[in-house]
């Protein structure tokens, strides 16, 4: 090797050590900053995680906390990966410039020895150090081009975890299961709205004034006509005036008034219209999936509070033109809040609003006159129907997008209270003064002439909605006729006239049936083909709600307070 590419090699060998060695430097404190900022980001979102963990432990069936708390361990564990690759492929990155460092500093050094004494061969000539400066600067180049390129490769080989997919957020969503609702008492006359529950305490006896058979009894805040509704060990209710539309939450267990929540909607409060005593301004029963508990009101304010009492949403789908006042009690199916809004055939609809948000998700215009029944969602054949009355309609519809699957007609009643009911296979819809339909719905279309199974005009009821446990079917007059039938053929078991005054849908569970006068009066018969009457009980207040039944106790509003009543001295079912 001659000297002057000898010196050539000194000088880039140099050039080399110098820029691995800022490589080394730079890229440490590039590592070293990720690792503090990287703690610090995860310290935040780690504290972020457990505070939200926190609080899902309150209220551990908030879908949305979930969501919440399942998109943040998402980042985290994406930001968590990315740092690792980084400092994996950093520290390797790293470790090549210093073998690249001390294999130059080595040779050039070695190098540098073997050289002679510049004056032993005269200075360079001016093209000589050109060139010698001109390599330089390309090892240099070269080096800090391998450390660009090493650092947009860590960038893009940062390891990205597969976002969740919308069938797999959707699965993560959680529904209340057939069994779960059947276990509670989530809506109007029960989770299917049949007025049924075979295992419960339905007590024949008691005494309000000695206090016998009574549990509890807590005093409403509100008045209201509303039933009472019940989740786990919560109890819901509505109450309202002409200022104030209220959620309360009682414990199942106590009695005790865990919270009243006041509804408020964004915007001017839209003033309560005129309402009927017989109607009051909380007049529908509220319904939970057992997340949330939904409640409307007499001036259209709808809302969804969490089981804290805490407002998720609320808004108002007023003005309502109604002469007795909004009276349908509210429906859910999955993720869809049903709302039936019967105003007269130019504005009467049916909404679904998201349950998580209070966002419209579909609406369908009813050729409906004012009513005040409750929808029902059952399940036809496999697939879910929500099911409606209204003068002169009774109409089937998908609860998913609130299309039409069928309509007979039949309600000429114009002041149509009694609210449906699935049982034996059929829809049975009332008209009051008039007959009762029991409707196969699985067809399609109008299907007055070919899809009604029987009609009856006995003891068809004027406000009391049909109460069945699929064996046989209870009707109860404002009068106080109390009808059994057949739900297969219309067949009357039996009639009985208590010559009182109704507006309680009848209930039926543990072999008994029960119906609360307007007094407050309650009766309790056995549920069987013969009439027989096991017991009479003062409440000592009026009562116009239908009771929640339930394994610990029954529920029942009266018009100043909520009652537990419990079974005192069991009667033998048979025996006198």
């Amino acid at each position: 090797m001659n000297l002057r590419n000898q010196l050539l090699l000194t000088q880039g060998s140099r050039a080399v050590a110098i820029a691995s060695a800022v490589f080394v430097l730079l890229m440490g404190g590039l590592l070293l900053l990720s690792q503090i900022h990287g703690k610090v980001a995860g310290l935040t979102q780690s504290t972020q995680l457990v505070r939200l963990h926190e609080d899902l432990r309150q209220h551990p069936r908030d879908e949305a906390l979930k969501q919440h708390i399942r998109q943040l361990d998402l980042e985290l564990r994406q930001k968590s990966f990315t740092d690792l690759r980084l400092s994996h492929n950093g520290a390797r990155a790293m470790i090549i410039a210093a073998a690249l460092f001390l294999a130059s500093a080595q040779l050039a050094r070695s190098l540098r020895r073997k050289l002679p004494a510049p004056l032993a061969w005269g200075p360079r000539r001016p093209a000589e150090e050109k060139r010698a400066s001109q390599k330089a600067q390309y090892a240099v180049a070269t080096v800090f081009g391998v450390a660009a390129a090493a650092a947009v490769g860590l960038a893009s080989h940062a390891v990205q975890l597969p976002a969740p997919t919308p069938t797999t957020q959707a699965a993560a969503v959680h529904f209340p299961a057939l069994a779960e609702l059947r276990e509670n008492w989530p809506a109007f006359r029960g989770f299917d709205g049949s007025g049924y529950r075979e295992q419960c305490v339905l007590p024949a006896t008691w005494n309000v004034a000695s206090g016998q058979g009574v549990r509890w009894k807590t005093e409403i805040p509100l008045p209201g006509m509303s039933s009472p509704i019940r989740w786990g060990n919560d109890l819901f209710l509505t109450g309202a005036n002409a200022q104030t539309n209220a959620v309360f939450k009682f414990d199942a267990a106590t009695g005790a008034l865990v919270w009243s929540a006041v509804l408020h909607a964004p915007g001017t409060r839209i003033p309560n219209p005129s309402v009927s005593e017989d109607t009051s301004f909380a007049a529908p029963t509220p319904v939970t999936d057992g997340q949330r508990v939904y409640a409307i009101f007499a001036n259209a304010e709808v809302a969804a509070l969490d089981f804290s009492g805490k407002q998720i949403w609320c808004r108002n789908l007023g003005p309502l033109n109604n002469p007795y006042g909004h009276a349908s009690s509210l429906a859910v199916y999955q993720d869809r809040l049903l709302v039936q809004l019967d105003q007269g055939e130019a504005t009467s609809k049916l909404l679904a609003l998201n349950s998580s948000t209070g966002q419209e998700l579909w609406q369908t215009a009813r050729p409906i006159a004012c009513s005040w029944a409750s929808p029902i969602v059952t399940e036809v054949t496999g697939k879910p129907q929500l099911i409606t009355c209204g003068q002169p309609w009774v109409i089937g519809y998908n609860p998913v997008d609130g299309t039409e699957l069928w309509r007979a007609k039949g309600l000429d009643s114009s002041e149509l209270s009694p609210s449906p009911v699935y049982a034996g296979g059929k829809v049975i819809a009332c008209n009051p003064g008039g007959v009762l339909l029991a409707i196969r719905p699985d067809g399609q279309g109008d299907i007055t002439t070919n899809q009604v199974a029987w009609k009856t005009d006995s003891g068809v009821p004027s406000v009391a909605s049909p109460a069945s446990d699929g064996k046989r079917l209870y009707l109860l007059t404002g009068e106080g006729q109390l009808t059994c039938l057949d739900p297969d053929t219309g067949q009357v078991k039996w009639s009985h006239d208590f010559g009182d005054e109704f507006y309680s849908s009848p209930v039926i569970g543990g072999g008994r049936v029960l119906i609360v006068t307007r007094k407050g009066l309650a009766h309790i018969v056995e549920n069987t083909d013969q009439f027989r009457e096991l017991g009479k009980n003062e409440l000592g207040e009026d009562c116009n709600a239908t009771p929640a039944l339930d394994p610990q106790g029954l529920y029942l509003r009266g018009a100043k307070h909520l009652f537990c009543l419990v079974e005192t001295a069991p009667v033998a079912i048979g025996k006198q």
